[in-house]
């Protein structure tokens, strides 16, 4: 087993096992929607990022079928933003910035490490430095529309939202 496949079976364990630890069964509906709609936005980023050549998975799971790395944008990316969406804090700013910052940082070191140690993504016209800014918007989009999914709930139900 090459080292990349190794390290792509690691990232799934881990975020398997942070789902089982993290999720609990009152959260789990939030944590869903909050994952679907990350890879939903992350799609769309890494799928302009790729017509643009600014990146390239040279190992995939999927060479035939496509150019992306199916367990960076359909797992490991959008597990991040739905993990950020569940321990965002609600209602101080400042509070929900430094914890955007905080997740846009682990993902920033994620892709850098990732970019530099192994060939799962190569950094072509991209520098590194610009993936603060697609992934900070990654994860903050992901916040807003799965509070923006729920608002319609909490406000109809007189109370606080579920996620």
């Amino acid at each position: 087993m090459s080292v990349e496949r190794a390290v792509l079976l690691a990232l799934w364990g881990i975020a398997v096992i942070a789902v089982l630890v993290i999720v609990r069964k009152k959260h789990l509906h939030a944590f869903v929607i909050s994952f679907m709609i990350g890879q939903a936005i992350i799609w769309l980023m890494e799928f302009g990022l790729l017509q643009l050549r600014l990146i390239a998975y040279p190992v995939r799971e999927f060479p035939n079928a496509t150019n992306m790395g199916f367990s960076m944008a359909y797992m490991v990316y959008p597990m991040f933003a739905a993990i950020a969406h569940r321990f965002a804090p609600r209602g101080s700013v400042v509070k929900s910035i430094l914890c955007v910052l905080v997740w846009t940082t682990a993902l920033v070191l994620l892709q850098y490490g990732l970019a530099r140690w192994t060939e799962l993504i190569s950094l072509k016209a991209y520098h590194w430095l610009w993936s603060p800014i697609v992934f900070g918007s990654f994860i903050f989009g992901t916040c807003m529309l799965t509070d923006l999914f729920f608002k319609p709930y909490s406000m109809a139900a007189g109370g606080e939202s579920t996620s």
